[in-house]
């Protein structure tokens, strides 16, 4: 039987309507806010230089929409979607002094491999260098990733940066979508899991040694979960990552050449602050929203007309020497 046009069977050729080199944006937005308004996305897309018609736009979102809803009925596909989290462990030293130390776990939804890497300092800058670290052992971006909501708000209430503006960035600089999602969000993901990796992770962190001791011991336990055969489908995770990574998109930029995006406010005077140190741009610049650009060894901050680079002097004291618990 002959496929008639209209038929959304039927492929389309041609030259690739306007609004496709938007839908990252697009599912990113809905990731995030499921039931933002499409005249709201449209928005964002002209800010971002969308000069299309309102049709193909309101096309796109609508075909945006149902395979989100369409992903939360099934299981997953390869490369659709990861999901993070991070775990703080309360360690007591020999001499009775306490510290804390942070973890900051992957895991891909469809293989069910995982990763998980110790996170030295506080902040968002921490957290995206092992996300792309993460993605590199892993051989690819996925199409989506999860984070919890509850976790965010708390890195969130820790520094001044705005996390989940800087995650967009992040996110649209390597081009997969962000859902802000719960503990129990996810049909393979969810508190049982949650619960699970603090249960397994908890006593190699208590009896690491030292930190290179530590970095050793989770490296040990990640190889041997993703080389075990899980019960959900009967394989190991490493044997279905290499299926996985067929669908994964390519790692564009290694953890130490990532340049993180900041969103910023000139405060009076010039003044920028970040992480805890002062950046004073021409004082005409007070008021002004920006952005701060930061690569490991310099900062670079551009509001109001003016741009500023700076050089990085990196004396954050570590997250795994913190004396809270």
């Amino acid at each position: 039987m002959s496929k008639v046009m209209g038929d959304p069977s039927v492929r389309r050729l041609g030259r690739p309507r306007k609004a496709e080199s938007f839908r990252q944006l697009v599912m990113s937005a809905l990731a995030q806010t499921p039931k933002i308004p499409t005249l709201e996305l449209l928005r964002r897309a002209t800010l971002e230089g969308y000069a299309g018609g309102k049709s193909a736009f309101y096309a796109l979102v609508a075909e945006a929409r149902s395979s989100i809803e369409a992903a939360a009925t099934r299981d997953p596909l390869p490369g659709e979607g990861s999901r993070h989290d991070w775990l703080d462990v309360g360690v007591v030293r020999p001499d009775g002094s306490r510290r804390r130390v942070r973890l900051f776990v992957t895991r891909f939804e469809y293989s069910r491999w995982v990763a998980v890497s110790v996170l030295g300092v506080e902040g968002f800058e921490a957290v995206a260098r092992a996300l792309v670290d993460h993605f590199v052992r892993a051989g690819g971006v996925p199409l989506l990733a999860t984070f919890d909501a509850a976790k965010i708000d708390v890195s969130r209430a820790k520094e001044p940066t705005d996390f989940v503006a800087s995650l967009a960035y992040l996110a649209l600089d390597l081009g997969f979508g962000v859902e802000l999602g719960t503990a129990v969000a996810g049909a393979s993901s969810g508190r049982s899991w949650t619960k699970e990796l603090r249960h397994q992770l908890l006593p190699i962190v208590r009896a690491a040694e030292s930190d290179v001791d530590l970095d050793r011991r989770l490296e040990a336990w990640a190889n041997a979960f993703n080389a075990s055969v899980a019960e959900e489908t009967n394989r190991t995770p490493a044997s279905l990552l290499v299926e996985e990574r067929r669908r994964l998109r390519p790692v564009r930029v290694s953890p130490s050449d990532l340049t993180l995006r900041m969103p910023i406010v000139v405060r009076p005077g010039g003044l920028v602050v970040h992480d805890g140190r002062r950046y004073l741009l021409a004082a005409d610049a007070a008021g002004a929203t920006g952005t701060l650009y930061l690569t490991t060894d310099q900062i670079r901050i551009v509001a109001g007309g003016v741009t500023g680079i700076f050089r990085r002097f990196l004396t954050t004291p570590s997250a795994r020497d913190s004396a809270s618990a």
